[in-house]
């Protein structure tokens, strides 16, 4: 009897507390859903991820091979690769209703492409816009958001986030089937969420992307403009996208 009435109480707990022991002892799968999931949504392209593997216990771990596949009409298979991505969460944020608090995320030697057909239009500045078409979720009290089938999403804190060692493969119409690699300028995010007590999976998204976009948009044009001369209006176009 005795036994019976322990096992009710460590339900009732795990209920209690919102589901976060459960969600512990499934965190890897999880992760992935989430980033499959949402990715997918919020770039209009496929998101696959080969591995999560976190520790429960200490919150570090990585992802692998997470993949972001070219728009339609692209030749390239992926825009984004990114075989190395090392991350940890405060473990203790994803009890409760609270933002989960990600302390560090950090991306290693990212693989771009960054193809341009019709002169303007690129892979990344597809991916931007349907990043920008997307419908974020309604926001509400507290800290989660409703989305349209009423289910709250949690929010969330990146202290840190780093892409770093990263290349870019260019390919434009322009360079008359010349292709072009250079270094990707390293991109330093911090406090994401911090100040409005968290966003959501799609604001962090498009907050990340815009910025690994504008960065891969200077160093394309740079690149190509040594072989073909200036190239102002694919970034200004590009820039329209997230508002600058």
């Amino acid at each position: 009897m005795f036994k019976k009435i322990l096992i009710g109480v460590v339900i009732l707990a795990c209920i209690a507390g919102g589901g976060a022991y459960l969600l512990l002892g499934n965190l890897n799968f999880f992760v992935q859903e989430a980033i499959e999931k949402y990715g997918t949504e919020i770039t209009g392209v496929e998101v696959k991820v080969g591995g999560v593997s976190i520790n429960t216990s200490s919150g570090e771990g990585g992802i692998t091979q997470l993949t972001i596949r070219n728009p339609k009409d692209f030749p390239s298979p992926y825009a984004f690769t990114m075989s190395n991505i090392t991350l940890k969460l405060d473990t203790h944020s994803l009890f409760g209703d609270g933002p989960v608090i990600i302390q560090e995320i950090a991306i290693d030697s990212p693989q771009v492409t960054f193809e341009v057909i019709n002169t303007i239009n690129s892979n990344l500045q597809t991916i931007a816009r349907n990043i920008k078409n997307y419908s974020s979720p309604r926001k509400t009290g507290g800290n989660t958001a409703e989305t349209s089938s009423s289910k709250p999403e949690r929010k969330m804190i990146i202290s840190d986030f780093t892409l770093r060692g990263g290349q870019i493969t260019i390919s434009h119409n322009l360079l008359k089937g010349k292709v072009l690699t250079t270094p990707l300028s390293t991109v330093h995010l911090t406090d994401i969420g911090k100040d409005s007590g968290g966003v959501t999976a799609s604001q962090a998204a498009k907050q990340i992307l815009s910025n690994i976009v504008s960065g891969a948009i200077h160093d394309a044009e740079a690149q190509i403009s040594t072989q073909t001369g200036p190239l102002h209006n694919i970034t200004d176009k590009i820039k329209g996208f997230f508002g600058k």
